[in-house]
């Protein structure tokens, strides 16, 4: 026989050694995982198994410190817990009298894991322990591993024989496929089948098969939760191995260590800028993040309606900043991938996450649900400007018409926004965007520390906006000073803007000059395809109306034949913009002569390639 030895102290659990003299392992003040050791076997007689966890861990080169129970009433401190990113906990083949998890344990972890840790339970009778006529919504199994239900002792594995352990594709143990037989000895194995919310492996043998390993993904705390303990696990081929499987759990999902160190460089030209901290920065300090400024830092307050000077930065919010030079510095620290920050009814500044690129905007969720579609600013440097994600560094304006908690970077999603086309008007550095579509206002955000109001807005319900979407109507435009208006028509809508009594189109991009006042902006619709309408009305008397369409700008030609093909009457022969057009025929040729009944020919020609002719019949 072959006999190795081990010690379990209170600071940790020594190495596994053929020779007699054993030492504890030290205490590694960098370890990110608690294991705790709850088998029994150092009072209870329980089959040890604490030597598959460990060797793992060596293995996968994950620093650990250890704590095991050595009596049945023995449970870490929860202040021990709080130490750790994550706990790995292993109850062997005990199974009554609470001795898997009591709830005193029960209360520890759920504080634990509240507060941010993460957890991996390997218990095959914890549910029969605690639970054996099943349980509520309300207890630890449902709450923490998002558990139904379970099925308990739905195989039984002896150590002679042996089931396969497979990873869901897609999942956290993808492409893993583990022979399991009992590590107990003369004790068989009694996996449970659990259902659940979420399940990362299921366990085969005989004619039963099913999920064993389940857990729950929140955006502050992450938990497995086996039937099948890591000593059942049978070494295989790559990646079916146990150092393999335990580093999945602790680095890939539960990423106790974070990643490397990143750099964010804020580049500021002279004038205000909206910014954000997306590094957890050791010392977040206004005067270290934000190095150079020539005010204070400032944070719009919602609740008092103006902004406030703050002496530390908070990652998730925005903050505006003030630079009379070009500045140029590079922060260096642990990347922030998610936050969730509460808001306040009104105008929030927010701040973003770090990304290698933009982070849609519909990757954020408001909960409950208070955004009010429409209302996520950007700052440009000289005015707002609706943004469709969330950038390193940047801050934003959101409006919410309630309190609420922004998330983001978890794993929730909101409904995307609709596409629409948007006629932009730059109006002396004043974004304002008018649309056709669903009902959408855009306010307008309080201004910069110190500064005025915006050059240019628009009046919806007696209200300034700097974004009107809407199904019809019209669009009233204010300027406040003389300027020069840029604008860009994306297409698929014609917009008029009406300038004392002239009618100008704002097709493609361009730019006009604008004086101080009110302007109408009118749209209508454009057609998507080329075509020619029938005749209205048809037979007619005296007139009819032939309407067409054309998509895109065009040189059209609409010409009257008879039925011989002799040209009548040339009632359209230039270029025009995109559009529906009617035109009228009145039975006069070009030059002047009333025609006789019967039978004409119309048809448009452009220079686009499209061409369409109808009939129609005058009657006299």
């Amino acid at each position: 026989h072959y006999y190795y030895i081990k010690t379990h102290q209170a600071h940790g659990i020594s190495e596994r050694s053929a020779i007699v003299m054993a030492y504890p392992k030290a205490n590694d003040d960098t370890a990110h995982v608690l294991l705790v050791d709850d088998d029994g076997s150092s009072w209870a007689g329980g089959i040890d198994e604490s030597w598959a966890y460990i060797q793992a861990l060596l293995d996968a080169g994950i620093a650990f410190n250890g704590i095991d129970l050595s009596n049945p009433w023995d449970s870490p401190l929860l202040g021990t817990l709080s130490l750790y990113d994550a706990v790995i906990w292993f109850t062997g083949i005990l199974y009554s009298d609470s001795l898997t998890l009591s709830s005193t344990d029960e209360a520890n972890l759920a504080t634990y894991l509240t507060g941010g840790g993460n957890l991996a339970l390997f218990a095959q009778d914890y549910l029969w322990d605690r639970y054996a006529s099943g349980f509520t919504p309300s207890d630890f199994p449902a709450i923490y591993f998002d558990l139904d239900s379970a099925y308990q002792d739905a195989w039984q594995i002896s150590s002679s024989v042996s089931g396969l352990l497979s990873g869901y594709v897609g999942g956290l143990f993808d492409g893993m496929d583990f022979a399991v037989s009992s590590p107990f000895g003369n004790s068989d194995l009694w996996p449970d089948y659990l259902y659940a919310d979420s399940n990362f492996a299921w366990f085969e043998y005989g004619t039963t098969n099913g999920p064993t390993i389940c857990g729950k993904t929140t955006a502050g705390y992450k938990t497995v939760f086996s039937t099948i303990p890591l000593a059942a696990l049978i070494d295989g081929m790559d990646p079916a191995t146990r150092e393999e499987f335990m580093r999945r759990i602790l680095l890939d999902y539960f990423s106790i260590i974070g990643p490397a160190n990143v750099d964010v460089t804020y580049t500021m030209s002279p004038g205000w800028h909206m910014t954000s901290l997306p590094l957890d920065l050791p010392d977040k300090s206004a005067a270290t993040v934000f190095p150079g400024t020539a005010t204070d830092v400032y944070l719009y307050n919602p609740t008092i309606s103006n902004y406030e000077t703050v002496d530390s930065i908070i990652p998730g919010y925005g903050y505006f900043v003030l630079y009379t030079g070009d500045t140029s510095f590079t922060h260096n620290g642990p990347p922030i991938s998610s936050f969730e920050a509460p808001l306040e009814t009104g105008w929030n500044m927010v701040g973003s996450i770090y990304a290698d690129s933009t982070v849609p905007f519909a990757d954020a969720t408001f909960t409950p649900d208070y955004f009010l579609s429409g209302n996520f600013y950007a700052f440009d440097g000289s005015g707002y400007i609706s943004s469709t994600g969330f950038d390193p560094g940047e801050g934003y304006w959101v409006l919410v018409s309630s309190p609420c908690t922004l998330s983001l970077g978890s794993s929730g999603r909101r409904r995307i926004e609709p596409e629409r086309k948007i006629l932009t008007l730059d109006f002396e550095g004043t974004i304002v965007e008018i649309g056709i579509g669903e009902n959408t206002i855009g306010h307008i955000p309080p201004a910069t520390p110190f500064g005025s109001g915006p050059a240019a807005y628009l009046i919806e319900n007696g209200e300034r906006c700097l974004k009107v979407i809407k199904e019809t109507g019209e669009w009233e435009l204010v300027a406040e000073r003389n300027g020069i208006m840029r604008y860009r028509n994306p297409g698929g809508v014609k917009y008029i803007l009406r300038d004392d009594g002239e009618n100008l189109i704002l097709s493609g991009e361009g730019d006009i000059l604008l004086k101080a006042g009110e302007y109408t902006i009118t749209a209508e619709i454009l057609p998507e395809k080329y075509g020619l309408h029938p005749a209205i009305p048809n037979p007619f008397n005296a007139r009819t109306i032939l309407g067409f369409d054309i998509p895109e700008d065009s040189d059209v030609r609409l010409i009257i034949y008879d039925i011989s093909g002799r040209q009548i009457r040339t009632l359209v022969d230039k270029q025009l913009p995109a559009g529906s057009y009617k035109s009228v025929w009145d039975g006069i040729s070009d030059s002047g002569a009333e025609q006789p009944s019967g039978v004409y020919l119309y048809r448009i020609a452009t220079d686009t390639g499209f061409s369409e002719t109808r009939r129609m019949l005058l009657i006299k």
